[in-house]
C-alpha cells in the first residue's frame, strides 16, 4: 500500500535539530498552510517520539515546494556542497570546459569572501589556477579581480598553510602520547583552542583543531575542559558557518560521549539518535556509541535492535575498529537480555572470521564480551584456550598502566582457571581483592560492580 506523503515524511525525518534552527532563520512564508507544514517540520525535528502527522488535505504541491525550498537553503549553507562546487570549477578550468554560470559563481566568491571563508585554502589555490586561465584568454577584468584576491590574501594563505602543517605536527604528538599513555602537553590544548576560536581563520582549520581538542579530552577523560568549546561550536553551526550534515552528525556523536561521561543518558541517547539519522562513512561508529549508551541505560533490547539493523553496514565496513565494536556491543546486548547461547554463537562466528583483526585492534573490548559469554555458559577451558592462543596475558601486561587499562581480561581468565582447578580459591580471592583496591584501572565504579557480580555468578555455578 502506498504511503501518502511518503517522500515528505522521509525528508522530514532526515532534518536534524540544528538544521531546523537554520531553516527557521532563513524561511518566511505568507501562505498559512505552508507555515503550518513548516512549523510541524520544525517541531518534529526537535523530538524523537510522538511526531505530529502532516495533513493530507493540504495541496501536495505545497509539500513539494517546502521540501525543495528547505533543501535549497541547506545546500547553499552546506560547506561540503560548497567544496564540491569549487572542485567542479577547478576541473572545468583545468580541462577548459568551465561553463558561464559557473564562472559567474566562482568570480562572485572571490569578490565577496575573505580569509575566514570555510574553504579559504582551497579557494586560494583555485585562484592561482584560474589566474592562468583568465589571462591567456584576455579576460583582463576577471583576471584583475582574481589577481587582486591573490595579492590581498597572500600573507593569510601563508599563515593558513603554516597552521595546517602545525596541526599535523600536533596530531603526531597527540597520537604518540595516546599510544604511550603519556600526558599531552598542555600547550597543545591551549594552541588548538586559540586556532579554534580565531575568527580570522578558515573554518576547515578551525574544525581540524576542534577534532584534535576532542581527541585530547577523550584521552584524558576530562570532558569538562570542552564545555565552552561545545557551546561555541554549536553556535557556529547554528549561524551557518560550520554547517554540513557530515560535520553536524559528527558534532552530535561527540555530544553523546560528552553527556554519557556525566551519566546524562537521556541527553546522550537523544544526540545519539540524531547522529545516526544520516548514513555516511562514520555511521557504524555512531551506532556503536549510541548502543553503548543504551546498554549503560539498561535499554538492551533497543540497543540490540539498532545493532541488528546495522548488520549489513558492519559487514561491508572497512573500519576494523568500528566492525569489532559492533560485534562486541551485540554480544553485550544478548548477554543483558539473557540470551547467553546467542551471545556465545555470535562471538564465536565473529572470532573465527576476524581473529587477527581483533587481536590487532580491539582485543580488550571484544574479549571482555566473548569471555563473559563463555563464563556464563561454563565454557571455561575454551576461554583459557583462546586466552593462550591470543597471548592475552602478555598483551594485557604490555597494556598495563595505560589510561584506558582495566584488569577485566586477567580477572575473567582467573575465574576460568579457578573453575578448572588451575587456581586455588585463595589465589583467586587475593587477585580479586587487589583488583578491587586498585580502582585506577577502571573509568567508573560500574565496571567493578559488574565484574564482582559476574564473579559471584560464576562462583555459584
Amino acid at each position: 500500500m502506498k504511503i501518502k506523503l511518503a517522500k515528505f515524511n522521509d525528508f522530514s525525518k532526515s532534518i536534524l535539530p540544528i538544521e531546523a534552527d537554520l531553516l527557521k532563520s532563513h524561511c518566511k512564508f505568507e501562505d498559512d498552510e505552508k507555515n503550518t507544514i513548516f512549523w510541524i517540520l520544525l517541531q518534529n525535528a526537535a523530538t524523537l517520539d510522538h511526531n505530529q502527522s502532516y495533513s493530507e488535505s493540504i495541496d501536495k504541491r505545497k509539500y513539494s515546494f517546502l521540501k525543495l525550498k528547505c533543501t535549497q537553503i541547506l545546500e547553499e549553507l552546506d560547506v561540503d556542497k560548497i567544496l564540491e562546487k569549487i572542485q567542479v570549477w577547478e576541473q572545468g578550468i583545468i580541462l577548459d570546459k568551465i561553463e558561464k554560470d559557473q564562472e559567474k559563481a566562482c568570480l562572485s566568491l572571490f569578490k565577496n569572501s575573505g580569509s575566514n571563508h570555510f574553504h579559504f585554502l582551497k579557494l586560494y589555490e583555485l585562484a592561482r589556477v584560474y589566474r592562468h586561465y583568465l589571462l591567456i584568454r584576455m579576460k583582463l577584468n576577471d583576471y584583475q579581480l582574481v589577481n587582486n584576491y591573490i595579492t590581498k590574501f597572500r600573507s593569510s594563505y601563508l599563515r593558513a598553510t603554516e597552521i595546517n602543517d602545525k596541526l599535523n605536527e600536533s596530531t603526531v604528538e597527540i597520537v604518540k602520547h595516546y599510544i604511550k599513555n603519556a600526558e599531552t602537553d598542555k600547550r597543545w590544548f591551549e594552541w588548538l583552542s586559540e586556532i579554534f576560536y580565531d575568527e580570522t581563520l578558515d573554518g576547515q582549520s578551525r574544525v581540524l583543531a576542534w577534532i584534535r581538542l576532542i581527541f585530547i579530552a577523550h584521552n584524558r577523560k576530562h570532558y569538562d575542559m570542552l564545555t565552552d568549546h561545545f557551546h561555541f561550536f554549536e553556535s557556529k553551526i547554528k549561524a551557518g558557518h560550520f554547517y554540513s550534515k557530515r560535520i553536524l552528525t559528527n558534532f552530535y556523536s561527540q555530544y553523546v560521549l560528552y553527556h554519557a561521561h556525566y551519566k546524562n543518558f537521556k541527553q546522550a541517547i537523544y544526540y545519539g539518535y540524531q547522529s545516526i539519522k544520516i548514513i555516511n562513512n562514520d555511521s557504524l561508529y555512531y551506532i556503536n556509541n549510541l548502543s553503548a549508551v543504551l546498554l549503560r541505560a539498561k535499554k538492551a533490547a533497543t540497543a540490540l535492535d539498532i545493532l541488528k539493523k546495522a548488520n549489513s553496514l558492519a559487514k561491508n565496513n572497512s573500519n576494523e575498529h568500528s566492525k569489532i565494536g559492533h560485534a562486541a556491543f551485540t554480544i553485550f546486548a544478548y548477554l543483558e537480555l539473557g540470551q547467553y547461547k546467542q551471545a556465545q554463537n555470535h562471538a564465536y562466528i565473529f572470532y573465527r572470521a576476524f581473529r587477527n583483526e581483533i587481536v590487532e585492534h580491539r582485543w580488550q573490548l571484544f574479549f571482555s564480551a566473548y569471555f563473559k559469554a563463555l563464563l556464563i555458559n561454563k565454557e571455561y577451558l575454551e576461554l583459557i584456550k583462546i586466552a593462550n592462543s591470543c597471548h592475552l596475558i602478555e598483551k594485557d601486561k604490555a597494556f598495563h598502566g595505560h589510561s584506558l587499562y582495566r584488569p577485566t581480561i586477567p580477572w575473567m581468565i582467573a575465574l576460568a582457571k579457578y573453575k578448572t582447578g588451575m587456581l586455588s580459591q585463595l589465589q583467586l580471592e587475593i587477585n580479586i581483592k587487589t583488583w578491587n583496591n586498585n580502582k585506577s584501572g577502571f573509568t567508573n565504579t560500574n565496571q567493578i560492580a559488574d565484574l564482582n557480580e559476574l564473579t559471584s555468578k560464576v562462583m555459584k555455578a
